[in-house]
């Protein structure tokens, strides 16, 4: 069975971070575009530690670090795509910008990364063949049901199932974790989507099970293994967008995040139980799923929910229509 590998699972901005973090999000032209698109449910900005991301259908177009020495603005060089070069490059993939008010890239990123994407970028954002992608139907998900989310791409560390010189340890992540309402509580809950046409959801010849219980089984085991830290990680990121960044939540998510900066209570077995939503463009579900005539034994859609029930996994559909 595949580790962990214990890492200290952080997230937050100190006091030290908020105010340059502030200045950029209420006072630069980049930062309030930022804002304006957040509200309009396009862009989502996830706290880190100590520094932001800024995702658009699952694709980081902005690492923000507000107390860096350097390189506080980070983009992929796959999404720049423009003859304006960053001011240096970070590393093997990411592009250092400028984006203080009145320079090229600040004027560059909101027409091109932001408002009007780019085309290099549009190939990562929309899908070619016309059919969504799982990060086009997870954000129109998120638009559509409005979750509390409160983080995007939860990721962690695990022992490589093939460890070698080069790579001992691999990252996971989690598609999305949300706040919830339930009774007089609020509780926490991470969720895996897939697509309906994901072979991980079906069984094989070769496997009694769906891929994905492993990849839930997985998931399991970190938030048990670290569900102190999680739950005192994620109370401080609700501080921090109630009290510090409230532009950055939508409609209804602040009350919610006031709410569970003041939960006392440890993570619940619930919460220690991913979920997995199921994600579908017009057609249904089960049919989809359903197998080669509908036959039993090719009732693929039966197989999963029989094996998330057996484990307390919740399993949520949603279809666009």
């Amino acid at each position: 069975m595949i580790k962990m590998v214990k890492r200290e699972f952080k997230r937050g901005i100190e006091p030290i971070c908020v105010l340059k973090a502030k200045h950029f999000f209420e006072k630069t032209n980049v930062g309030k575009a930022i804002c304006d698109k957040v509200r309009e449910g396009e862009l989502y900005v996830c706290i880190r530690d100590n520094y932001f991301n800024v995702y658009r259908n699952g694709c980081s177009l902005l690492e923000y670090k507000p107390n860096a020495r350097k390189h506080n603005f980070l983009i992929h060089k796959k999404y720049w795509g423009s003859t304006v070069q960053g001011i240096n490059s970070s590393g093997e993939y990411y592009l250092s910008l400028d984006l203080s008010d009145g320079s090229t890239h600040a004027d560059l990123f909101v027409d091109s990364i932001i408002m009007n994407p780019n085309e290099n970028l549009e190939r990562y954002l929309f899908s070619e063949t016309g059919e969504d992608s799982e990060k086009e139907l997870l954000q129109a998900y998120i638009k559509a049901k409005s979750p509390c989310l409160i983080d995007l791409e939860v990721a962690f560390s695990c022992e490589a199932a093939r460890p070698n010189a080069k790579r001992h340890t691999v990252a996971k992540r989690i598609d999305m974790a949300v706040l919830e309402q339930v009774g007089r509580n609020i509780e926490l809950r991470f969720v895996e989507a897939k697509v309906v046409f994901d072979s991980r959801l079906k069984t094989s010849s070769m496997k009694a099970d769906p891929e994905i219980v492993d990849q839930l089984s997985l998931y399991e085991c970190f938030l048990r293994e670290e569900d102190d830290a999680i739950q005192k990680t994620y109370k401080n990121v609700a501080r921090n967008y109630s009290e510090d960044f409230p532009y950055l939540l939508r409609d209804g998510e602040k009350e919610l995040m006031e709410r569970y900066c003041n939960k006392v209570e440890p993570l619940g077995w619930k919460e220690k139980k991913p979920s997995l939503l199921l994600l579908s463009n017009k057609k249904p579900i089960n049919s989809v799923l359903m197998g080669r005539n509908g036959k039993n034994n090719g009732n693929h859609y039966q197989t999963l929910k029989d094996k998330c029930d057996e484990n307390d996994w919740a399993v949520l559909e949603w279809v666009k229509h």
